[in-house]
């Protein structure tokens, strides 16, 4: 797996195309422990535009008890897109077949166009004012959003 060097508990994350540096997502938190990825988005308000949440390691997600649709890029261990599933309503599952590791969510239809399978993408470590600025709005303070995670990279 590619590390992010500089990352650790409490790092948010920006996704970019791996090939241009393009930003994709500017606000992306992450649940990479059991209970955070647990949790998920369960009984959180739907992130905002730009924002995500990274599900680390994951290969289904359902949205069972959610109250919207979700935008899903399920990824490789290289952060390749295997699949990406657009606006999954809720109480359905999908998966990412084989190879998936690990899922982004995203609010149905902010998943950005250029993530389709084949796509590889970076996530880069936010500094510590963009981070606390992701947090907020992981935490849904500022305009609400996905909740706050366990980050580690």
């Amino acid at each position: 797996m590619k590390g992010v060097s500089g990352a650790g508990r409490g790092t948010a994350y920006r996704a970019e195309n791996a090939e241009t540096g393009a930003p994709l997502l500017e606000n992306v938190a992450a649940a990479f422990s059991w209970a955070a990825r647990a949790r998920g988005l369960l009984g959180r308000p739907p992130p905002p535009p730009g924002a995500g949440w990274w599900l680390r390691p994951c290969g289904a997600i359902h949205t069972w008890g959610m109250r919207y649709p979700l935008d899903i890029a399920f990824l490789d261990r290289d952060e390749r897109v295997v699949r990406v599933v657009r606006a999954l309503s809720p109480w359905r599952a999908a998966g990412g077949g084989p190879g998936a590791y690990s899922a982004l969510e995203c609010a149905a239809g902010a998943l950005p166009e250029a993530i389709r399978p084949g796509s590889r993408l970076t996530f880069v470590p936010l500094a510590p004012h963009e981070a606390n600025s992701a947090r907020n709005i992981h935490q849904g303070e500022a305009g609400g959003g996905v909740g706050r995670s366990p980050c580690r990279r």
